[in-house]
Parts: structure tokens; sequence; C-alpha cells
């Protein structure tokens, strides 16, 4: 794994993942079961009956999927903290044998004005499913590391 400080960031600069993750039905209704028992969720026949038309994944099975996806990232962030997500939209259903990828792309990237040995990315991610569809969109803010600064605290 490489791990890329502020200053190797440019706008415009995509980073795409290797792995992919692939739903499992069952993984969706135990994690709906403890976590978001909607019907949708955790029974077939509920879910052909919904706007779904079929089983889907929560939501936040699906955030922690792009959370995992992001850690498998061979080059990513000299991450000091999340700062909080803009515009989080859930594009399209998840269901089971969907396989999960994940990339991003720097939107902007300045300097930290409270914490000089750290920069703010923004980065557009997105997660798309094994047809290219994407089936999670937000918009990721953290502080990052500037080169050559104190080593990060892990």
């Amino acid at each position: 794994m490489t791990i890329k400080y502020f200053e190797d960031f440019r706008v415009g600069q995509t980073v795409k993942g290797k792995q992919y993750y692939e739903v499992t039905r069952e993984e969706i209704i135990e994690f709906a079961r403890k976590w978001d028992p909607h019907s949708f969720h955790m029974d077939d026949s509920a879910a052909g009956d919904s706007i779904f038309k079929g089983l889907t994944a929560p939501a936040t099975l699906v955030i922690a999927i792009a959370s995992w996806l992001w850690h498998t990232l061979e080059s990513k962030p000299a991450l000091v903290a999340g700062l909080g997500w803009d515009y989080v939209q859930f594009a399209a259903p998840v269901r089971p044998g969907d396989r999960l990828s994940f990339a991003f792309e720097c939107v902007d990237a300045r300097p930290s004005e409270s914490k000089p040995d750290c920069g703010i990315l923004s980065t557009r991610v997105t997660v798309t499913n094994q047809n290219g569809e994407a089936v999670l969109k937000l918009v990721d803010n953290y502080l990052v590391k500037k080169r050559g600064k104190a080593s990060l605290n892990r």
C-alpha cells in the first residue's frame, strides 16, 4: 500500500480501486435484521411488492461496504480525520449478487487554516455495481497529512 500526502493530490485526479465486494442475500438479511429491519431488506415476497421489486441492501450496509473498499485501495490518502460528507445519494438499489467497486475523484484540495501540517481534500466517491451503474455517490471531506510533517497516529 502506498500512502499519498496532501501534496500528491490534484483536482481532477481519479483513484480507482482494484478490489470488488460481492453482496450476498444472507448478509443483506442479517444486517437488516439488526440495523434496518424494513421488509424490503429481509423478506423476498414483501420486497417483490415494494417499489424496489426485489430484495435490496440497507443504505447503511452500502456505506459500510464503501468504507471497506476505501481501505483496500493500493494508494490512499494519509488520513488524519474524516470531516463529513456532502451530497449523499443512493443512486440505485444494491441487490444480492451485486459486485461493488469504488473510485474517487479529487474535487478540491486546500491547505488547512487551523492545522498547518495538513490539508483538506474533498473527493467525489462513486460506488458502482458489476454493470457500471452507480449505486452510491457522495462527496467525502477529510483532513490529510502534508508530506514531511509529524507522523500519523495509527
